[in-house]
């Protein structure tokens, strides 16, 4: 097995915020449990595989030993109590030249980034504080926004076969949302709630879908999925999960958490 422990989550920073609505609470506290679970499971690295590190010419991994700083999130910057996010990452940099080094052989486009104040995207870093609280090394990748739905899950496939040959039980956690409806109006917090019930009603579908594993029903739908609800980065998680081989009958997955993040629809799902 390759990935000892798979994560779905979401990234937004109102999971760090004071006094949230009672689902960025719940989600962020079922992120905390995941990373408590997987510590109890052995785990001792992470590789995060967040939809808003976005690249364009291919594929980027993050290999730089020790990233620390202040984060302002380029859209939320003004939300109250998270306008400055504190982070402290401890690279695998062995772990990010073998991913590479699998990637290009398998012809995908690979650079490995290391340079002082890379600007870590928001997903990765709101992820890393509620799971890792310094118990795991990491490992980042990008997200290309030009790989369809077949490339993501080659990808996957190839990542899962150059970690499984690894000695150090590594979790793969996917940062991404359901779907995509922000509201485009300033609101209350807690009056936030699933803009669409049409939304809703979809992200339940899909995330029952995803716990039962009918991944052919899963595929069929979606295209429609991402049409219907502006689904995040074309429901790319889907893809990345089946490269990762986690509908194999011999997983459990179980959805932690589900709710509302500035109308968007976000899930804690745990595949072990």
């Amino acid at each position: 097995m390759s990935f000892q422990y798979v994560g779905l989550v979401p990234g937004l920073p109102h999971l760090l915020a004071p006094r949230a609505h009672p689902d960025s609470t719940a989600l962020a506290a079922a992120m905390g449990r995941m990373g408590d679970e997987m510590h109890a499971a052995g785990i001792r690295r992470v590789l995060y595989f967040s939809t808003q590190w976005i690249s364009v010419l291919g594929h980027m991994l993050q290999a730089r030993p020790r990233m620390k700083g202040m984060h302002v999130d380029e859209n939320w910057h003004d939300l109250p109590g998270v306008d400055n996010i504190a982070y402290d990452f401890v690279v695998d940099t062995s772990f990010a030249v073998n991913l590479g080094q699998a990637m290009t052989h398998a012809d995908f486009s690979t650079k490995l980034v290391d340079y002082e104040g890379f600007p870590i995207d928001t997903g990765t870093i709101v992820a890393d504080r509620l799971l890792n609280r310094g118990r795991f090394k990491t490992g980042m990748m990008s997200c290309c926004v030009y790989s369809d739905a077949n490339e993501t899950e080659r990808l996957f496939k190839v990542v899962s076969q150059a970690t499984k040959g690894d000695a150090i039980p590594t979790a793969l956690i996917i940062v991404s949302g359901l779907s995509g409806r922000y509201f485009t109006t300033e609101i209350d917090p807690r009056e936030d709630h699933i803009s669409s019930p049409s939304d809703d009603t979809w992200n339940r579908r899909i995330l029952d879908l995803l716990v039962r594993q009918q991944v052919t029903t899963l595929d069929d739908l979606q295209p429609e999925f991402t049409r219907q609800c502006k689904a995040d980065m074309g429901f790319k998680a889907l893809s990345a999960l089946k490269g990762a081989a986690v509908f194999t009958g011999d997983r459990t997955i179980r959805q932690l958490a589900y709710g509302a993040i500035y109308g968007t629809g976000a899930a804690v799902v745990a595949i072990s």
